[in-house]
């Protein structure tokens, strides 16, 4: 996707306003994952820091990737509004979930909510799959969700 298809370009300042339960409902299942698997964390997708702000408050270190530099504008915002420990667990990448190499290993990768249906050809999806493959731990544990919204019969 390049930065001309960004969709958050113009809104990404908007993003925290939707403060539904489903926002909020999964954060409790990755600070359990980050638990098991005791490491440094990826989040792709990352957006303004929605889960990976709640991951550094349990003393994760979160490195967070996105396209968007608005919304990773909109993170760093929350993150001066943070106290020192909390802004070292976590480091903001500008970046393309279908072509990273941050030579580094990960004991977990997360993909929260609907951010992997961004990826819309084979090609892309294929090459975030092999990016995120290289970059997990042996026991490592990668985690997506593509939440669809069930169709009206």
């Amino acid at each position: 996707m390049s930065n001309e298809e960004n969709l958050y370009r113009k809104s990404a300042f908007l993003y925290d306003l939707d403060m539904r339960d489903i926002v909020k409902s999964d954060i409790p299942f990755y600070i359990e994952y980050a638990e098991k698997t005791k490491g440094n964390i990826l989040e792709l997708a990352c957006g303004t820091g929605r889960v990976s702000i709640e991951l550094a408050k349990n003393n994760y270190s979160v490195d967070c990737l996105d396209l968007s530099k608005e919304m990773l504008a909109e993170f760093e915002k929350k993150i001066n509004n943070l106290d020192d420990k909390l802004k070292n667990n976590i480091r903001l990448i500008h970046g393309n979930m279908s072509a990273f190499n941050l030579n580094k290993k990960y004991n977990l990768i997360i993909i929260p909510f609907r951010s992997f249906q961004t990826l819309t050809n084979e090609k892309d999806i294929l090459n975030s799959l092999n990016c995120i493959y290289s970059h997990l731990n042996e026991e490592g544990i990668f985690i997506k969700f593509d939440e669809r919204k069930p169709r009206s019969l």
